[in-house]
Order: C-alpha cells, then structure tokens, then sequence
C-alpha cells in the first residue's frame, strides 16, 4: 500500500539532487521513481491530463456548461544573456565535464516543457478553457 504522505514526498523530489526512490510493490517488484521535472518541469503535462479527465467527466455528467476550467501557468527563465555567460564560464573550467550532462538534460527538459505547454494550450483551445501564462524574469 503507498500512503499519500509517501506520494507527496516523492512528488517534491528535485531531479539530480534528490536521490531515485525505489518502490517495492506487492505486485510486480521494484520500481525506480525519479521526479517529473526530468523532462517538464512546468507541470504542463500533468495539467493537461488533469483538463482532460476533467472535461471527460463534466460531459459525462451532462453538466459541462455549467463549468468553464481555467488554466493559469507560472513560469521562470533566465534571460538569455545570462545563462550563455555561465555556459560560457563552465565550460571553461574543471567542472565543465560534470556539469556538461546537467546543463543538456536542463535544455532538454526546457524543450519538452515547451512542448508540453504547448500541448496544453492547444487543448485548452479545443476544451474553450481560458490560457493565462505568464513568464518572470530577472532583471
């Protein structure tokens, strides 16, 4: 049996940092479980699954227009200029082979976010929920 207190905490691990959980089911073994920000970090993906069963179950229910979902995204990224000046400096130092594989499976991971967002607006469109999204960045 998994409790929910084991589910929130494999859920806040923080990919590279945190160690992989394993899971020892009744059923079927061991399981590997690393956090979802590997490969989106917005939570887009998950958002999206969430619309979907969502909408689902309005029309099952017969009671769709009675609820409009709307989806508001949050996102943080580095202004351009900055990030190229660290790579820059990395990759000149020792350290540059260790945080080589790191600094590709971020941009991996922000390419897939962007997929994933735009997946998710995409559906959003179809299901007529609003998009808000809004983007910080530092000064």
């Amino acid at each position: 049996m998994l409790f929910l207190s084991t589910a929130a905490l494999l859920s806040a691990r923080f990919p590279v940092i945190s160690p992989v959980a394993r899971y020892d089911g009744e059923v079927g073994g061991t399981i590997r479980i690393v956090d979802g920000g590997y490969s989106d970090n917005s939570g887009a993906a998950t958002g999206a699954d969430v619309l979907e069963a969502f909408v689902k179950e309005l029309d099952r229910a017969q009671v769709r227009d009675n609820f409009r979902p709307v989806i508001i995204t949050i996102s943080y990224k580095e202004p351009s200029n900055a990030l190229e000046e660290q790579t820059a400096n990395w990759r000149t130092q020792l350290l540059g082979a260790f945080l080589g594989p790191v600094m590709t499976l971020d941009a991996l991971r922000g390419v897939t976010t962007d997929r994933y967002l735009s997946d998710l607006r995409k559906l959003a469109k179809t299901t007529d929920s609003p998009f808000l999204g809004a983007s910080c960045r530092t000064p």
